[in-house]
Formats: C-alpha cells, structure tokens, sequence
C-alpha cells in the first residue's frame, strides 16, 4: 500500500470513529469506500467490543442461560463443514499478509491453493514457512495439494473453464514476475 492510500485509510478510519454513534455510518462509510471495507469492518467490530474494566467470572445462572443460548444456536446455524484444506479458512486479508511474509505476490499463494503449483517443485523449507505463515504443518499443507483443486473464483464466460495442469513451481514465480534473485532464493530453500 502507497503512503498516500495508507494516509488516505488513516483519514477515512478516523472521520469513521468520529461519525461511528450515528445511524447508518457504518453503511454510508462502506458504499463510500469499498475499497477499505475489511479495515473499516475490523475497526468497527474492534470499537463495539468494550471490555468492563471489572472482569468477573459468570455466576452459575448466567453461564446456564448462556449454554442454553449457544444450544439453541447451534440448531438454527450449521455447524462448519470440516476440512483438511489449510486454505479453506483462509480470507483474502490472510492471503494478503502471507503474501507480504514470504515477499511473493498473492498470485503465488493462489496459484498452490488451487493446485497449480506441482508439490514436489515446491522448495521444502519454503513450504514450511508457507505452512508456519499459514498457521499449519507442512505435512498438512503437503496433503491439501495432493488433491484435486477447484479453481477459487469463478467468472461468467462464453467458453467452459478448464482446468490447468500443475506445473514446476519456478514456472509460478516466473509468471507472477518475481525478481530473479529472489526467485533464486525461494528454489535453493531446502531444509
């Protein structure tokens, strides 16, 4: 992000803290900046947790009208499905900062969730670092691309999509332009 885009998100979070008590402020702020909704989103859920400053354990009706409430959500809501895939969890804002830990651009960390990437091309240390990036084991992350991936986004087209063969994962790093020697230095990551 450009100091200026950076300066401008620091503009609009403040005038939204400003105008947060009014009604619709949150809405109006995210018609009007979409592109800093997941900012906007974190700054207002972050504002509207105010923790007491007297922290008492719950008495023993409390807790029992609790777990009665989280019962009866727990029937109307379904529960997530489980999954292996460490990528499943993932939103763009983790992409995003996996991207910025391992100095790849995001095309990169797309490219082997939906499986593009042939694992074994992968350097091993830097898919452990990936996979610490990402919260996951290695083995894990590992067993999640051995599988067959869908593509994440889907657009309206004439033609049906088709689905890439993988390929090495240097060719990845070529088409997503990362420099030479930092390419280098992914490819000699081994452990």
């Amino acid at each position: 992000m450009s100091d200026a885009m950076r300066e401008q998100l620091n503009d609009v979070l403040e005038a939204y803290m400003l105008d947060s008590d009014e009604t619709g402020a949150l809405a109006r702020y995210l018609n009007n900046y979409p592109q800093y909704a997941s900012e906007l989103l974190a700054l207002a859920h972050q504002a509207a947790q105010v923790l007491p400053d007297d922290m008492r354990a719950p008495d023993a009706a409390s807790r029992a009208s609790i777990e009665a409430a989280v019962a009866q959500l727990m029937t109307v809501w379904p529960a997530p499905a489980v999954t292996d895939n460490p990528f499943a969890a993932m939103e763009p804002a983790d992409f995003r900062r996996v991207s910025k830990i391992l100095e790849v651009p995001i095309q990169v960390i797309g490219a082997i969730r939906d499986g593009l990437a042939i694992p074994t091309s992968i350097p091993s240390g830097w898919l452990s670092r990936l996979a610490q990036a990402m919260g996951t084991s290695a083995a894990d992350l590992m067993q999640s691309m051995g599988r067959t991936a869908q593509p994440a986004a889907s657009f309206k087209s004439e033609d049906r999509p088709e689905m890439k063969e993988p390929v090495p994962f240097e060719r990845i790093l070529i088409d997503a332009k990362v420099d030479p020697a930092k390419r280098a230095e992914i490819m000699s990551d081994v452990t």
